[in-house]
């Protein structure tokens, strides 16, 4: 089970480090130019399920992550778009399968990314992903090679707080095992 939470962990940090949408507050607002500059992430918070189909047997997991000890920013630029994250943070991390219920906490002791990012009214949209390395509890981790874009959600933005949300769905299969993973995200930040 721990192996399947680390990878669930894995998947959603880097969700969560891409993650900067926005909606201003008011009537008129760009939100190109509204994410210029640097965000630190005050929080973040994300549930959702899994569950694995292999030999008939079923496994269904839930699980709420909370982001602990944050230390983390993301920089926007323009000409060219390229967002930078960096930083550290803690994630709680809760996981129920059947009636047993685990918590623990995962350090995220160094986080360094670089993406490219375009916005198209709230929805931004972190495209290639140029660069990441990530310490883990001391190891460094290098996974994720898919650089398919993700589209996130801007529900809030004003000159100092940002709200984004990132919802999603996802199948795998191959000859052993099914795999279905949903999951729901919320990153705020400030300046």
């Amino acid at each position: 089970m721990k192996k399947n939470t680390y990878v669930i962990i894995a998947l959603l940090f880097v969700v969560f480090n891409f993650t900067n949408c926005n909606e201003s507050d008011t009537t008129e607002y760009h939100l190109e130019q509204d994410l210029l500059g640097e965000w630190q992430m005050t929080s973040f918070l994300y549930n959702g399920n899994t569950k694995m189909v292999m030999s008939g047997n079923t496994v269904a997991i839930t699980f709420v992550g909370e982001g602990k000890n944050i230390h983390s920013t993301m920089t926007f630029t323009e000409s060219p778009n390229k967002v930078f994250t960096s930083g550290s943070y803690d994630i709680e991390l809760t996981t129920t399968s059947e009636e047993n219920s685990e918590t623990e906490l995962l350090a995220i002791t160094s986080i360094q990314e670089e993406a490219n990012w375009q916005a198209d009214g709230s929805v931004l949209t972190i495209g290639e992903i140029l660069s990441r390395s990530l310490t883990y509890d001391g190891n460094i981790l290098d996974f994720f090679q898919n650089r398919d874009a993700i589209d996130f959600t801007v529900e809030e933005i004003t000159a100092t707080s940002l709200r984004i949300r990132y919802s999603f769905q996802e199948l795998s299969e191959d000859s052993v095992m099914v795999k279905e993973l949903s999951a729901d995200l919320v990153m705020e930040f400030k300046r």
